[in-house]
């Protein structure tokens, strides 16, 4: 049996999110041990290695960034494809993603 997370037992719904680093490179098993674990998608702060962003993306994973809360990383990961932005500044990061044209 896998190791990993336990289903939540008093929020059945809750949504499990992997915050270890991105690996670095997508091994073949990640999926597969991924759901025996219930994890629903990742969320990562301070590195978002663009070639993992995609790939997660391509496989239909769910890309959590935290907490970014500059312009220049906003628009650098809307452009990566990242999921969401966790900001402290809600209205720069909507500000930049209407500039860039993103609901």
């Amino acid at each position: 049996m896998a190791s990993g997370p336990t289903p939540p037992r008093h929020m059945p719904g809750a949504r499990i999110l992997r915050t270890e680093p991105a690996p670095a490179v997508w091994v073949p098993l990640l999926d597969q041990q991924l759901r025996e674990q219930r994890v629903w998608g990742f969320e990562l702060g301070d590195d978002w290695p663009p070639s993992f962003v995609a790939e997660a993306r391509f496989k239909g994973w769910p890309v959590i960034a935290y907490t970014v809360n500059d312009e220049p990383t906003m628009r650098s990961l809307i452009e990566m494809g990242v999921t969401a932005i966790e900001t402290d500044d809600p209205k720069l990061l909507l500000r930049v993603k209407r500039e860039l044209g993103v609901r």
